[in-house]
């Protein structure tokens, strides 16, 4: 599951709508819709206060399946 999808999972679970948490967050309802389409990712700082308000982790709402990919370096992608 990717970014856009768990932040709408999230949001649902926590019976949030767009438009409340974008108020939470310090944006419009559509950047978070932007986000929840995967048209758009959130800066660092807004990543961090979504996480807070679903009331998870940064990493477990960015990182994909919870596993970490790697390119042929060994650099985590």
């Amino acid at each position: 599951m990717n970014f856009s999808e768990k932040l709408k999972k999230f949001r649902l679970q926590n019976a949030y709508t767009q438009e409340e948490i974008a108020k939470l967050v310090g944006t419009d309802r559509a950047s978070i819709s932007r986000y929840e389409n995967g048209l758009a990712i959130p800066d660092m700082y807004k990543a961090v206060k979504l996480a807070k308000i679903m009331k998870t982790t940064c990493e477990e709402l960015v990182t994909d399946n919870l596993t970490e990919r790697t390119d042929n370096y060994g650099q985590i992608t």
